[in-house]
């Protein structure tokens, strides 16, 4: 607000200007009462009567009351307000207005009527609704572009004038219907870059990776090129799964980091995220809205179901992807449809690097880069407000690169864009650019200020004034004599830093030095610099506060930022590092951090615990990793602390005997259940209020799947006063199912498998009878836990390999097969649900193999095995011309012999190696006179081979394999022993 009290969360009296911090003046008591109030163009702040601040800020515009809150059931109680009438007269009322709809925008024009405006104000209606203000435009405006309709809707505009002495009458209304939105043509997003997710039949993009904020996500492969408009929208469902779902201009894998994002909570709320950057709530999603990102020119807009909720302030002119992310398993993105415009021909390249320079009272310069080849000339736009409400100043002709727009206001601030033309055609429009044209005469600066640094130095402050050379400041310890020059400062500056005694007051002024002359000196500002009265020493909270930045990257938060110090100073003061954004100090000592949504990585610093005044730590909805610092646990008069939306792995011992700690809110990090168990002692525990939500997949021996007794969740129970009451979500909403439980009021919660089904979402809400007032909830997502299993391979044959697992009922399991350990697998085949073995069939012989299996449950997959390999069996060929000779060494060389009938005697033939070991035996039939045998034809007969032995000399394996031309393995057997060398089983793999 331009002039504001606060009454800050410690009851102290703050006057703020413009956000600015002016000073704290004591603390409120019931009954105060506290005014602002203008006499002339001065502004004062009064406590019961008394004036106990006096601004610096001249006041000449109209005002308004304006009020705001922070706390929720905050009040502002008896508000009075008196306002003199003004001395002259309001302007005329604009007359003749008319509108056109125009593509998707409404185009406004009238006649100005007076000529003593300060400006105008445009009010729209929307349907039946109540006129709400559009745009604020500067004087001798005659048009406007609304940019802002939506589809079939009826909007009513009036126009009015106004200067210092109040505002004209309305004008005529105007009355326009916006046509149906043409949805055009539009594709299913084609998915790539799949991380953790999978991409089912009907396109829907579902997240098979367990909970967490950057393992799961995917990326379009369609790409809407710069310059021109499209669109992408999904399908919702309020399922309290947390998605992110926009347009970014580079893939930064499956992180909350997009450069335009809808955000869908794991409360259904809907939000808006740019660039990691919070851009504010939007109501709850309901099931089937159609929620859609959409660029036009460089305006990135936001719908709901064809109506848009917020207009981005960030124009975009690079090329854009669909880019997904999910935090929740399961989650999903239903109907992904894009439509990208597809660039003309004819299109020029957009110009860029415009740059605006005030160069007088009434004129400022431009200048950009002519990037196109075939332009015609570049169109230029003014306005007085970023982003909207643009109007046609001039054409050029082609080539040219420079402008300056006169006929201005003084010490006006404009804003221009520009865009190429051909014929028809026109490029997207360049980001806007700005300046502000000279003051008439010569100004004085503005909002002076003096401020105590430390004990020994001060800091006076300033508006800069355009077309000054500098500016010159000068001091006394007297407030009407005895000033001198003690400094001058450039022409951009808007400080001085100035060493000053301790306890004594000095007075400063300035003022502005033009090449012709000088302005007057601002009104004399005070300061006494005062002893540090903080608990803390400044240096001590300093370090702190630098170690924070250093050690989340400081460099690349987002929303909130420090001062960038190319050397970090030596000292810096609490009146100093007051006015950081997030940083509250009270009374000389840092009391807040407010650092939300603000891109902070890496870990927390232990130094923060020497913040020992601390009472408020926001850092929620960031990227920090590791564990909360020890240190945090000895701070003594914290009262709340928000670390949802994070990584932390583990909280801090002691946390919960911190007797002023009254809020805890850690759900979404990488912390379980159990590490909330300090919360749960007795007596008298918990006396805090404490959030926690989180998806933890119980490995199996706790989970069971369908087909087993029941599901068992316990929660710590350390406390002997503390009740138990559960609830599971259910066609979404929370139900009380304490009722179902074994031990109704107890833990462990007992739950059937016909009531869990495949899982669902548990809630807990534990409270404690030394307590009034006060509970834990506790969330934990319980997802069916599918587990991993333990794949065996055995080769049969020198063409087949068995493998085997333990089968769980219900339970499908994925085959895959490569001839690389560790990579370049492929699909075999799918089970049916129950199957626990498979053989491979129709492999290469003397190769190895190597497998993998996953579990599969519905949509639910377990990770994949460990890997088993097996080497084929080696095929022996058969000697054809076989014959044999006696060794006459003890061993069997080979035996003959005829059944009645035959007419070919029969031979098997034996090898052994050194050790006198038998290693194959071949069969054959032939002629014992001509000592001349043949396996050919062979009749029934086989040969044996691949035998093993152990140390001991026990055949261990031993194949039995048919002769002729196929080669197949009769028999694949392995033998047991028991009691060293006791045969107690022989198993045959092939059957």
């Amino acid at each position: 607000m331009d002039y504001a009290i606060k009454l800050s969360s410690t009851n102290t009296i703050v006057v703020q200007e413009n956000g600015n911090w002016k000073g704290g003046f004591g603390s409120v008591t019931n009954g105060d009462v506290l005014r602002i109030e203008r006499t002339g163009s001065t502004i004062t702040y009064k406590k019961n009567g008394t004036t106990f601040y006096t601004s610096s800020t001249p006041s000449t515009t109209s005002l308004l009351v304006d009020v705001c809150f922070y706390h929720s059931g905050g009040e502002i109680n008896a508000a009075q307000l008196s306002f003199g009438d003004p001395e002259g007269t309001a302007p005329i009322a604009p007359s003749n207005l008319q509108g056109t709809i125009v593509s998707e925008s409404v185009q406004l024009s009238w006649t100005d009527a007076s000529d003593d405006e300060d400006g105008f104000r445009i009010e729209r209606q929307a349907d039946s609704g109540v006129f709400e203000l559009l745009a604020d435009l500067a004087s001798n405006s005659t048009t406007y572009a609304d940019n802002t309709v939506a589809a079939a809707t009826t909007y009513t505009y009036r126009v009015y004038a106004y200067n210092t002495f109040g505002a004209s009458e309305f004008s005529n209304t105007t009355e326009l219907t916006m046509p149906p939105v043409d949805q055009g043509s539009s594709d299913n997003i084609t998915w790539t870059d799949l991380v953790g997710v999978e991409v089912l039949a009907d396109n829907t993009l579902r997240k098979t990776a367990p909970y967490g904020g950057n393992n799961g996500g995917a990326l379009s492969m369609e790409v809407l090129q710069p310059y021109t408009d499209g669109w992408a929208e999904f399908t919702a469902y309020a399922t309290n799964n947390e998605r992110y779902f926009g347009l970014t201009e580079t893939d930064a894998g499956p992180i909350r980091q997009m450069d335009y994002a809808i955000k869908l909570t794991s409360t259904n709320k809907i939000v808006v995220e740019e660039s990691g950057t919070w851009k504010g709530g939007f109501e709850y999603v309901a099931d089937g809205d159609v929620l859609r990102v959409e660029r036009s020119g460089t305006t990135i807009t936001y719908k709901r179901n064809g109506t848009v909720f917020y207009t981005s302030s960030l124009p975009s002119t690079t090329s854009l992807m669909v880019d997904v992310c999910f935090y929740h398993a399961n989650g999903e993105i239903n109907n992904g449809q894009a439509s990208f415009d597809i660039p003309s021909a004819d299109m020029p390249a957009a110009p860029s690097d415009l740059v605006a320079e005030g160069i007088s009272s009434s004129e400022i310069n431009l200048g950009w880069a002519d990037n196109a080849d075939n332009e015609t000339g570049y169109e230029i736009e003014r306005s007085l407000t970023s982003g909207s409400g643009y109007s046609l100043v001039h054409t050029t002709t082609a080539d040219v690169t420079s402008y300056t727009d006169s006929g201005l206001s003084p010490y006006t601030t404009y804003f221009y864009r520009i865009r190429a033309v051909s014929g028809t055609t026109a490029s997207g429009y360049t980001p806007d650019a700005s300046a502000t044209t000279y003051p008439e005469g010569h100004v004085t600066p503005g909002s002076p200020q003096a401020i105590s640094l430390s004990s020994t130095s001060a800091l006076v402050t300033w508006e800069t004034v355009p077309g000054v050379t500098g500016y010159e400041i000068v001091r006394s310890q007297t407030v009407d004599s005895g000033y001198g020059v003690v400094g001058t400062a450039g022409s951009l500056e808007s400080s001085f830093k100035n060493s000053v005694e301790t306890n004594v007051a000095y007075y400063y002024k300035i003022r502005s030095v033009y090449s012709d002359g000088h302005s007057d000196y601002t009104t004399p500002v005070s300061v006494t610099a005062q002893p540090h009265h903080g608990t803390v020493d400044d240096d001590v909270e300093y370090a702190a506060l630098k170690d924070l930045y250093e050690s989340t990257g400081g460099e690349s938060w987002a929303r909130l930022t420090w001062p960038e110090f190319e050397t970090w100073p030596e000292h810096v003061s609490s009146a100093e590092f007051r006015n950081w954004a997030g940083v509250e100090v009270f009374e000389g000592d840092v009391i807040q951090l407010g650092l939300e949504y603000n891109h902070l990585s890496g870990t927390l610093p232990a130094s923060l615990g020497n913040l020992r005044r601390l009472k408020s730590l926001w850092l929620n909805y960031n990227e920090i990793t590791g564990e909360v610092p020890q240190s945090i646990a000895s701070l003594p008069e914290l009262e709340a602390l928000w670390l949802d939306h994070n990584f932390f792995s583990d909280l801090p011992t002691g946390l919960a005997d911190i007797p002023t700690l009254g809020y805890v809110e850690v759900s979404y990090n990488d912390l379980g259940f159990e590490d909330l168990e300090q919360f749960f002692y007795a007596p008298g525990s918990p006396r805090l209020e404490i959030y926690y939500e989180g998806a933890i997949s119980y490995p199996s021996n706790t989970m069971i799947l369908p087909g087993g007794d029941a599901l068992h969740i316990a929660v710590p129970d350390n406390a002997e006063h503390n009740q138990y009451q559960w609830f599971r979500y259910i066609g979404g909403s929370w139900v009380d199912i304490t009722d179902e439980n074994e031990n109704p009021a107890g833990n462990p919660f007992v739950n059937t498998t016909t009531n869990m089904e495949s899982g669902g979402q548990y809630a807990c809400t534990v409270s404690n009878d030394w307590i009034t007032g006060y509970a834990v909830d506790a969330y934990t997502t319980v997802t069916m836990s599918v587990p991993t299993p333990e794949l065996h391979a055995v080769a049969t044959d020198f063409d087949k390999i068995h493998l085997s697992w333990k089968a769980l009922e219900g339970v499908s399991y994925q085959i895959e097969r490569s001839l690389t350990a560790g990579s370049g697998y492929g699909h075999v085949m799918t089970t049916p649900p129950g199957a626990a073995e498979y053989t491979d069939h129709s492999l290469n012989a003397s190769t190895a193999y190597y497998y993998r299996v996953k579990a599969t449950y519905g949509s639910k997959a377990s990770g994949y095995s460990e890997e088993a390999s097996a080497l084929t069996k080696t095929p022996v060929p058969t000697d054809n011309s076989l014959t044999y000779q006696a060794r006459y060494n003890g061993n069997i060389a080979a035996i003959k012999w005829k059944s009645h009938g035959d007419t070919e005697e029969k031979l098997y033939t034996y090898h052994y190696d050194p050790m006198n070991r038998i290693t194959k035996a071949q069969y054959s039939q032939g002629s014992s006179t001509l000592n001349n045998w043949t396996t050919t034809p062979a009749k029934g007969g086989f040969s044996v081979n691949n035998i093993d032995y152990d140390l001991n000399g026990n055949i261990q394996t031993l194949n039995r394999q048919s002769i002729g031309t196929d080669f197949r393995t009769i028999d694949a057997l392995t033998y047991t022993y028991t009691n060293g060398n006791q045969l107690s089983a022989v198993a045959d793999a092939v059957g």
